[in-house]
């Protein structure tokens, strides 16, 4: 189920950026002159920029932590650094990137925080350090 909703996804992305490129198409060709030809191709590199990100194997990247504090108390920091790795080196005009966790008191605390936002380009592989302070007790029960 949950492959059909991102084929589902995926079709209407491509559907939408079609629909893009013929719609400048055919102004630049009912309406003609250089202005409406400029438009047409100023947004050919990005209709087909678009493409191709619609097919890029997001499945391929991968991500991994390491954890610079070996025992966090309450109240005491918490720091690692993620290191992203990807095989294919498309360029990626932008990435955001942010702590996800299943800790209702830890989402407050990264709710603070503002996600990073990278510009890897053709880099295959990107690292990133941050620290959470104030870690809370989390009850197990």
């Amino acid at each position: 189920m949950k492959q059909l909703k991102n084929n589902t996804i995926l079709w209407g992305r491509i559907i939408v950026v079609l629909f893009l490129l013929f719609l400048t198409f055919s102004f630049a060709m009912f309406q003609g002159g250089f202005v409406s030809w400029f438009i047409f191709y100023m947004s050919l590199p990005f209709i087909v920029y678009s493409m191709l990100l619609a097919f890029y194997p997001l499945q391929k990247i991968e991500v991994s932590r390491k954890v610079h504090t070996t025992q966090v108390r309450k109240g005491g920091d918490f720091s690692a650094t993620v290191t992203i790795y990807r095989k294919n080196p498309f360029p990626l005009l932008y990435t955001v990137l942010s702590e996800q966790t299943h800790s209702p008191s830890l989402n407050k605390i990264i709710a603070n925080l503002r996600p990073k936002m990278i510009v890897p380009g053709f880099r295959k592989s990107y690292s990133w350090s941050y620290t959470l302070e104030n870690m809370p007790r989390e009850s197990m029960y």
